[in-house]
């Protein structure tokens, strides 16, 4: 594994199992996302972390069938009681307010999808997924 403290972490969460959907990215020293850094190598082990966006299994339990907001909550709880700084949170955005503040900084790969769909009902349904790469980038 190219980021051991990113397994160790994980392999800590209070839990028997679990399956999460998650991207790791290289951190600026304000915690920010440096895509740049990740996508050319320039960085080092201690500053990558792993960013779950999706739960969609814990304890044996498969959650596919939920809501993608209900799966985040859960996310959001098993998280909060691990508090680690390899492992973060990506907090859903019901608003715009979020999504402008990544824009104008920059953000790259941020993509989107309804809180209301399912796992089953968006895979393979890329229509529902949104790219909201700032142009350019």
């Amino acid at each position: 594994m190219p980021a051991p403290q990113i397994g160790d972490a994980l392999l800590t969460l209070p839990c028997k199992g679990t399956i999460i959907d998650g991207e790791v990215v290289a951190c600026r020293e304000d915690g920010t996302a440096d895509f740049r850094a990740l996508h050319s190598g320039k960085y080092t082990q201690d500053i990558l972390c792993v960013w779950c966006s999706d739960l969609m299994g814990l304890n044996r339990e498969d959650l596919r069938s939920r809501s993608l907001l209900a799966r985040k909550r859960k996310l959001a709880m098993l998280l909060r009681r691990h508090d680690h700084p390899y492992v973060r949170y990506s907090e859903p955005f019901e608003n715009g307010f979020w999504f402008c503040a990544a824009w104008k900084a920059g953000q790259l790969g941020i993509f989107a999808m309804c809180t209301l769909y399912t796992y089953a009902w968006a895979k393979g349904l890329r229509t529902h997924w949104l790219n909201l790469t700032p142009s350019g980038q």
